[in-house]
């Protein structure tokens, strides 16, 4: 038996605290205490006693992990594989965004001149504004990928940030309530945080995630539980790499190569 188990089993016996597994009440949105600080302790998610939004997607992660139904509340059968996890009979890497109590460690600062605003902008104004967060930059610039999106747009103003920028992007949907925010490729998988940042959850496109990754796949189905409508998700016709499965109801781009993926949600914003 490890140790961290037998400290656990040892603090048990003593009292010291009540096991996950033994609590009745079911923890969800709203609980607070210190078995939710224990539930945070264990799935190493950032600990403040309080089962808010950020604990719910974690729980999810962690329920979509062990292949249970990811409905963010920690009843019988979650409970259960928490014990297992206890127990060490499971193994749970739990992501960065958990541990951390606002977003990620991989947020950066990126100002752009093309924000200048006399703070006070209307709902109208930010109505006429596309918040895109870029993909990686390996193949295209951000600069390149946000052209595309800004000439099938010519009466939107199209700001943008790269995948990393949460902070960037948080700034700006707190400065254009209203706006339109366009998430692509790598930046898809930053979707269960934006999701909270933006009122109309019919506002955020998900467009062409890479889906081959565990983190981004669940990242993008989490969005469209809290929310963001099936059809606002793009994907290619037959390739997973570019969001193929990710969602049932996701719309197909059918006029072109990943990069036209950004002309097809277009139609969508006009």
């Amino acid at each position: 038996m490890k140790l961290q188990e037998n400290i656990h089993r040892i603090k048990q016996m003593m009292g010291l605290f009540e096991s996950i597994s033994d609590v009745k009440e079911n923890l969800r949105i709203g609980s607070v205490g210190k078995n939710v600080e224990e539930l945070q302790k264990i799935l190493e998610i950032y600990k403040d006693g309080v089962f808010g939004l950020q604990t719910k997607q974690c729980v999810m992660y962690f329920q979509n992990d062990v292949h249970i139904e990811d409905d963010g509340i920690v009843g019988p059968i979650t409970k259960n594989y928490i014990k297992k996890l206890e127990d060490g009979e499971i193994t749970w890497d739990s992501p960065e965004y958990c541990k951390t109590k606002k977003y990620t460690k991989l947020v950066v600062k990126t100002p752009e001149p093309d924000d200048k605003t006399d703070g006070n902008t209307t709902k109208t104004e930010s109505s006429e504004v596309v918040i895109f967060m870029a993909g990686l930059e390996k193949r295209r610039s951000k600069e390149f990928q946000a052209n595309i999106l800004q000439n099938a747009l010519p009466d939107k103003k199209v700001i943008t940030r790269a995948w990393t920028d949460l902070s960037g992007i948080e700034s700006l949907i707190k400065k254009y309530p209203n706006a339109y925010v366009v998430l692509f490729s790598k930046a898809c998988e930053s979707s269960s945080i934006i999701v909270n940042m933006v009122d109309d959850k019919s506002k955020l496109f998900i467009v062409e995630p890479y889906s081959k990754s565990s983190k981004t796949a669940i990242s993008v189905r989490l969005a469209v539980k809290l929310g963001v409508p099936e059809s606002n998700v793009i994907v290619a016709p037959n390739d997973s790499a570019r969001g193929t499965g990710v969602v049932k109801g996701a719309k197909v781009n059918n006029i072109g190569d990943h990069f036209d993926a950004l002309k097809f949600v277009a139609k969508d914003i006009k």
